[in-house]
């Protein structure tokens, strides 16, 4: 009879169970290798998607910030061309406003010389005065009226600090009453 080995095998066949054995290790150890790889790989190409995934959104956020500056500088632009328009036609009334009131004063003194000439300019002169004297009434009044105003505000002025040193004093004797209690 043969002699036993471990368990009660047959030598040949125990180093026949050990091959098989360390076959299966390798094996496996193949496949964990193998699944590790795949994994590793797996997370590689993941993060390469991330990475990239970033890059486009990046990519579409600096392109929204340059459209947004571009609209606003556009914007900007349009608002500066309608001022410049606006200014430009509130310069243009201001001039024919201006026309207006030369040629009236031209037939205005044109007026006058054909009066004077005919004798009626000791009338004209009178109704000049006439005018000065109610032109100086309005500013006469509009000049009163104006330091009605001015006196009006100083009193509500006076008024007002009168009520906050009045109100402060009242604070302090309040604190000095607490204080004493």
């Amino acid at each position: 009879m043969q002699a036993c080995c471990k368990g009660g095998e047959l030598p040949e066949r125990a180093g026949a169970a050990e091959t098989e054995q360390r076959d299966g290790a390798e094996r496996r150890s193949r496949g964990t290798e193998q699944r590790n790889g795949a994994e590793r790989r797996s997370r590689e190409t993941e993060q390469r998607d991330g990475a990239e995934r970033w890059s486009r959104e990046m990519e579409q956020r600096d392109g929204a910030e340059r459209r947004s500056r571009e609209m606003e500088e556009e914007r900007r632009n349009q608002k500066e061309e309608e001022i410049k328009l606006l200014t430009q036609n509130a310069d243009q009334v201001h001039n024919l406003s201006l026309q207006e009131l030369t040629q009236q004063t031209d037939k205005e003194k044109a007026q006058f010389k054909k009066e004077e000439k005919k004798g009626r300019r000791k009338e004209v002169k009178n109704m000049l005065k006439k005018d000065r004297k109610e032109v100086e009434k309005m500013l006469k009044k509009d000049r009163k009226e104006e330091e009605e105003r001015e006196k009006k505000v100083k009193n509500e002025k006076r008024e007002k600090e009168q009520l906050k040193r009045q109100k402060k004093e009242k604070e302090l004797m309040e604190k000095k009453e607490k204080g004493r209690k």
